[in-house]
Formats: structure tokens, sequence, C-alpha cells
């Protein structure tokens, strides 16, 4: 297989789930909870939340912040 070969689009636009146990595409990256049984998956990375904020934020003064006070 040539690397021109190769397609990609965002998953965000497609049902990778579905289009891989239907043979129409070979290979998904993402985010994907509970994938079926019948589809093989392994973690290529793990990351920690990470938190940002302008200077000067109230938070910014804190060492660590909790989840709860990270919200979009």
């Amino acid at each position: 297989m040539r690397l021109d070969d190769v397609r990609t689009m965002p998953t965000t636009y497609i049902n990778a789930p579905m289009l891989l146990e239907q043979a129409e595409i070979d290979l998904a990256v993402g985010v994907f909870t509970n994938p079926s049984a019948r589809l093989r998956s392994h973690a290529l990375l793990t990351s920690p939340f990470v938190c940002i904020m302008r200077q000067g934020h109230p938070l910014a003064s804190q060492k660590e912040s909790s989840k709860s006070s990270c919200r979009p």
C-alpha cells in the first residue's frame, strides 16, 4: 500500500465503529467509548487533563485545580 492510497477524514463526520464492522474502512483513530466486542482496540496514548487560563484568573494562584473547576 502506498501512502497516497490512504484517505483520512475526521471521525466527527462518520460512525467509525459501524463502518469498521461493515468493512467499509480498515482503521479508525479516535476516542471510542464501549467499542463492540467484534472490534479490536488499543490505547495509543494517555493524556492528563490540562486546564489553561489567562494570567490573573482567580484560579491561577492555586497549585492544583480539580476537574470540576475546569469546565468549558
